[in-house]
């Protein structure tokens, strides 16, 4: 059998001539056309002979060239031999100059080149002052429209008291007032209840106080004896009005039955109005 594959294998086979170490070696056929070494490592030593130095189309020359840069004519040094300026600003610089279309303007400070005919770059346009600041009287060093203020911190200060639009005397609202006055704990109403609401009987949970008799409608009372006076005046007197700071005018619900109450108040409202 094995006399039988030799036969079979020198017919299908054919011997080469290794280009590196000259020995002969079998190969197929269907391969002849596109080998030339008996194995990886002779191929790679081959590489290294022939690749060397500048047969290689990759190769850079080691050492580095002195050379003077085009545009600016500083003195450099680069290994490559194409490269003939010392950076990307020379060689960004040496195609305006060269461009027939575009003219070349420099910043009367620095010297930068610039596309634009502006007198300044932008670093030092940025520096100059583009009016000035209404709090402090500032500079303001922003180009951007709609900005009266140097900082967030005088902005601030010029919407602070009297100077805000919607300053009222450094006051709220009277009805504002004398209900934040008249809240009593809300401890003290689910001590009284047990915490229980009195609407569902549910213990516990987010309990609200809530007025039996609605604050609007003794807030209107309170103001129909109290007409023609100055707020600081209805205030004080507020104090004495006893409905306001009754106990017994609140109760305790659960913020479900609270709701309710609310949804069931602003209809009756608008069935009011409708009629």
């Amino acid at each position: 059998m094995e006399k039988k594959k030799i036969q079979s294998l020198s017919f299908r086979a054919v011997f080469l001539i290794c280009k590196n170490c000259k020995n002969t070696y079998r190969i197929k056929i269907s391969h002849h056309a596109r080998s030339s070494y008996c194995s990886s490592s002779c191929m790679a030593n081959d590489y290294k002979q022939r690749m060397k130095s500048e047969n290689n189309p990759n190769y850079r020359c080691a050492q580095e060239r002195s050379k003077d840069c085009k545009q600016c004519g500083k003195p450099f040094k680069n290994s490559q031999q194409k490269i003939s300026y010392c950076s990307r600003r020379c060689y960004g610089e040496s195609r305006m100059t060269r461009a027939a279309f575009c003219k070349v303007f420099y910043c009367q400070k620095c010297g930068k080149v610039m596309r634009k005919s502006n007198n300044l770059c932008k670093k030092h346009r940025d520096e100059l002052e583009h009016g000035k600041c209404k709090t402090c009287n500032g500079p303001l060093l922003t180009r951007k429209q709609g900005k009266f203020f140097c900082s967030i911190n005088c902005k601030n200060k010029m919407v602070y008291g009297k100077l805000n639009p919607n300053y009222k005397d450094g006051r709220k609202d009277l009805k504002l007032r004398i209900r934040q006055l008249s809240k009593p704990n809300p401890r003290d109403v689910f001590e009284a209840d047990g915490y229980r609401c009195k609407k569902c009987g549910v213990l516990g949970g987010r309990l609200e106080a809530d007025h039996i008799t609605p604050f609007s409608s003794l807030y209107e009372e309170f103001m129909k004896n109290n007409k023609n006076i100055s707020d600081d005046e209805a205030f004080l007197r507020a104090k004495n009005f006893r409905p306001f700071f009754n106990i017994l005018n609140f109760q305790t619900l659960c913020r479900a039955c609270n709701m309710e109450k609310f949804n069931k108040f602003e209809v009756q409202i608008c069935m009011d109005l409708t009629q």
